[in-house]
């Protein structure tokens, strides 16, 4: 869903000016998919700077977070669960968006231990939406 969007956003012309800035953004940033059961993904269009890998690795992520020096941003529940749990996660931001659904996939399924977060911020947007920004506090 996310690559559906987003590598199509930049030339909808019926796409906010704000989806137009963060398509942008996450069409040309580097993209690392992790996954079990692909076998490749693909470089098309907008869609630049994405690779595949298998396995979440501590030294890795780690890596990743020195050499950029800014957010890695994080997105789906099982690569979050995973993170979470080899304790790399700094900061959860959590963004609530006023759509009921109906059914979806709970935030932290499948986490094995209790999480405790301090919030540290709210930020409300004119759209409704909320962003709820924690830290995780030390087990």
């Amino acid at each position: 869903m996310f690559e559906e969007y987003w590598s199509k956003a930049e030339d909808d012309p019926a796409v906010s000016k704000y989806d137009l800035q963060i398509a942008r953004m996450i069409n040309n940033m580097k993209k690392i998919v992790y996954s079990k059961t692909l076998t490749s993904v693909e470089e098309h269009g907008n869609w630049k700077n994405v690779s595949l890998e298998r396995v979440v690795v501590s030294e890795k992520i780690n890596a990743l977070k020195r050499l950029y020096g800014k957010d890695v941003s994080v997105g789906g529940n099982m690569l979050g669960v995973s993170l979470s749990e080899l304790g790399l996660i700094d900061e959860y931001r959590i963004m609530l968006n006023p759509v009921v659904l109906g059914a979806s996939t709970t935030l932290f399924r499948g986490i094995k231990e209790r999480l405790k977060l301090e919030l540290l911020e709210t930020r409300r947007f004119r759209s409704g939406n909320v962003l709820l920004t924690y830290k995780p506090i030390s087990r």
